[in-house]
């Protein structure tokens, strides 16, 4: 389970300020397991980010960089499946962190839940399954109640038959080809009635 907290929202501009990592490992979380480090991100700290996480320019002014600090965390992450909550949005800061298996819980959440109608961001799924996070908007907070969220929908996904983190992915990835069908469906549908009737 890997979480990031950044200096903003763009991977072009912006920079991570904190990054942890948590274990689930039988179905359950290691929350010793638990490593936290602050980033020295080179770029000053907005207050907009600092109201977030609370981390402020003086917090990470001695910290390593990312390079440095990720060297603390990758044996834990070597040979693992990377989870992380809108996973896509923490690699995109971590360009040096590969693996071979990723899963994303906001798209196991699209999958367990009908879209659009329900929401998906972390709170929203943890309500769902029953667990109130806690240190929210910090990196080891937000990883461990990812590994929390990941561990009380491992159940869900085993009774659809998705037990590995390929066949969630293939099941997401015919999920969403299905859900663009639809709306390609009822777009044509919409414009078919738009048309002047002497031109149907």
């Amino acid at each position: 389970m890997i979480d990031i907290e950044t200096t903003g929202l763009d991977n072009e501009v912006d920079r991570v300020v904190s990054v942890a990592v948590v274990l689930v490992e039988d179905g359950r979380v290691i929350r010793e397991s638990g490593r936290h480090v602050l980033v020295n991100p080179g770029i000053p700290v907005s207050p907009q980010s600092t109201a977030v996480h609370g981390i402020t320019d003086s917090d990470v002014a001695n910290s390593p960089p990312l390079d440095v600090a990720l060297t603390q965390l990758r044996p834990l992450l070597a040979g693992r499946t990377v989870v992380g909550h809108n996973l896509p949005f923490d690699l995109g800061f971590l360009p040096d962190v590969t693996a071979e298996r990723t899963l994303d819980t906001r798209s196991v959440s699209r999958l367990l839940w009908r879209w659009p109608a329900t929401r998906h961001s972390l709170d929203a799924v943890a309500a769902r399954v029953g667990i109130e996070p806690r240190d929210r908007h910090t990196a080891l907070g937000d990883a461990v109640a990812t590994a929390e969220v990941l561990v009380a929908c491992l159940p869900l996904l085993a009774a659809r038959g998705l037990d590995s983190p390929e066949a969630v992915a293939e099941a997401y990835a015919q999920n969403r080809a299905r859900r663009a069908r639809v709306r390609r469906s009822r777009r044509r549908r919409v414009m078919r009635g738009l048309r002047p009737r002497n031109e149907r």
